[in-house]
């Protein structure tokens, strides 16, 4: 069935045999099999720092990708060549690019206030909130550090804002109607559009591969559950009910999503199908792990 040769001697098992999956996956399915994908997320540490991490789907093979200061927000970029995020050291909030090939650090946006990485899109664009002038608001970057460009002037706080799949449009968080609730607009920043109406605080929303659903956290009966909801505002879904949950991202095959629970007491990592079935933690209990982001197919 299959015609590729794969050498142990060369490659370690554990790749080896998720590139197998890979393979068989794709010949029964014809798509393309999450094996090979990859998770960064924080770890809170004894010292008071949040450090990031990337583990394998499953979540074996955990190695610290970024440890000094306290880093926050983060992402890929949709080629899965870098990690996009946000650190506060030396009590100044910059937001850094790291090349996870080279393991290269380089400053991509520094500016008085709070920045804080939303998305990227597929032109190379990285959608972020900052603080500079006061309330925070919603601009776009280039990956080399240019063109920045403001998009919101509201005299609410627009944060968390994510690119659609094919970048044409942002999903983000706004008060300014006076709670937080899932908005859309247009990249340019125009047609804006209120996505929830249900719940007083409705926060971190994540875009399916197929532009269909937005996952996001939403508040109910005084814990976070993770809801899901159509791009175009309709057919609402509680996906989560036990403990608090947040944080959702979406697999690149839109079929799974990892999100943080407290619901085995210390928090952790998990996945489920987006339907809400087959919960399962794949971070160690004895460790503090948040806010998921899954990795684009990787090479």
């Amino acid at each position: 069935m299959l015609k590729k040769r794969y050498d142990a001697s060369k490659i370690i098992i554990r790749p080896m045999a998720h590139s197998i999956s890979n393979d068989i996956y794709k010949v029964v399915t014809g798509k393309k099999g999450v094996f090979r994908t990859k998770l960064s997320y924080l770890v809170s540490t004894s010292a008071g720092r949040k450090e990031l991490r990337l583990m394998d789907w499953d979540g074996f093979r955990s190695i610290k990708v970024v440890s000094k200061g306290l880093t926050s927000s983060h992402n890929w970029s949709q080629d899965g060549r870098f990690l996009i995020y946000s650190a506060e050291r030396n009590r100044k909030w910059k937001i850094y690019l790291l090349n996870l090939k080279r393991y290269r650090e380089m400053v991509l946006f520094s500016s008085r206030g709070l920045n804080l990485v939303g998305g990227t899109s597929p032109a190379g664009l990285i959608s972020l909130s900052s603080s500079k002038d006061g309330s925070p608001e919603i601009y776009v970057i280039n990956i080399h550090g240019k063109g920045f460009k403001k998009l919101t002037w509201s005299f609410g706080i627009d944060v968390s804002p994510v690119f659609s799949p094919d970048g044409s449009r942002i999903a983000f968080v706004s008060d300014r109607g006076g709670s937080p609730q899932i908005y859309t607009m247009g990249s340019n920043g125009r047609g804006l559009k209120r996505l929830t109406f249900q719940g007083s605080y409705n926060t971190s929303p994540s875009w399916s591969p197929d532009d269909k659903w937005i996952a996001y956290t939403g508040r109910k009966n005084g814990k976070n559950q993770i809801f899901m909801v159509k791009s175009d505002g309709t057919d609402s879904r509680q996906l989560t009910s036990r403990g608090n949950n947040e944080g959702p991202s979406f697999s690149p095959d839109g079929l799974f999503l990892a999100f943080d629970s407290d619901r085995d007491g210390r928090r952790g990592i998990y996945i489920m199908r987006i339907h809400g079935e087959e919960k399962k933690r794949i971070t160690p209990k004895h460790i503090n792990a948040m806010s998921p982001k899954w990795s684009p197919y990787l090479k």
